[in-house]
This record gives structure tokens, sequence and C-alpha cells, in this order.
């Protein structure tokens, strides 16, 4: 993980490649991101069994938030005319995921983002963190749910007022941990 976005051109689409959101929830906290911090409305949102679809405004400007199976979230100007809120919108959230960020070795990240939220995140390729991690964390107070990966990527939210104790409990797992 090491762009949190990705900006490329495809046909005559200007797409923004969320690489920091790649999981199906991720959609939807990137709609929330998108109306309660940047004032999108929603015009179209459809879920299909691989894909989803919502099609905002920003400003008069349209474009798209589409999940897809294969490629994660990715942010699209369809139209020459809405490039430009497209890319500043891209920029806000680059700035809304960076955050604050504790590197804590070889794959292992805290990042506290916005105003509500720690994330966890985590990826190696050296075994199987996801369980190491998860066994660690999982009996305590703030822990809620793990969206997983596959057997080496990760990503745990938490509410803010529980960030500082995430970032302690997460300072104790150490490489015997992740190697079990």
């Amino acid at each position: 993980m090491n762009k949190i976005v990705e900006i490329y051109r495809e046909e005559d689409r200007l797409v923004v490649d969320l690489d920091a959101v790649p999981h199906w929830d991720g959609f939807d906290e990137m709609i929330d991101f998108l109306v309660e911090e940047q004032g999108a409305f929603v015009v179209k949102k459809m879920d299909g069994a691989f894909e989803r679809l919502c099609i905002l405004t920003v400003n008069g400007h349209e474009f798209e938030l589409l999940y897809d199976d294969d490629f994660g979230n990715l942010l699209i100007a369809r139209v020459k005319e809405s490039e430009e809120i497209v890319l500043k919108v891209a920029q806000a959230v680059e700035t809304w995921l960076m955050g604050e960020v504790l590197s804590l070795g070889d794959g292992i990240e805290v990042r506290v983002s916005g105003d509500e939220s720690a994330f966890l995140t985590f990826w190696n390729s050296k075994g199987d963190v996801t369980n190491a991690i998860y066994e660690k964390l999982k009996n305590k107070p703030y822990f809620e749910s793990l969206i997983l990966g596959g057997c080496s990527y990760g990503l745990m939210e938490v509410p803010l007022e529980h960030s500082d104790e995430l970032l302690n409990d997460v300072k104790l797992i150490d490489e015997s941990d992740l190697k079990k």
C-alpha cells in the first residue's frame, strides 16, 4: 500500500484509483466522506454482485464512484468538465486518508483519519499477519470487526476515542507474534 491514490487516463476518462480503500465497505465510507465533507449529492446508487456504482455531483459537476471486485474503489470523471472537481475531491480524499500515521514496522500502520475514526492497516508477505493481529486485538473493548483481504492484509476501524489505546496495543505486537 505505497500509494493513497493513483491518477491516470483510461480512454477518454480521468480515473482516480483509491488504492488505500480497496474493499467493498470502503465504498460506503467514501460516499459518506464525499457527502459529509465535500458537499456531494448522490444522484443514483446501484449495487450488483461484484460492482457498486454511485453517481454524485459537486457544484453541478457529475462524477462516479465505482467499486469493482478486481480493481477496488475508483473515482471517474467521464467528461472533461468534471475533471477539475474529481482532482479536487481526490486531493481531499488523499488528505483525509493520510491522517496521522504511525508506522510500526514491516507493513503495519495505525492511521488516524478524519474526525471520527482510527484505522489499523496491515500487510505482510511473511505469513499470516491477519490471524496474529486478530488474536491480539479480538478481546479489546473497542474491537468491532476486521476487514480482511486474504491472510496477509487487513483493515480495522475503531472510534477515534480509542485511537491511543489501539496504538498502545499494536505497539505490543512483536515480530514473533506475526510469524505464528
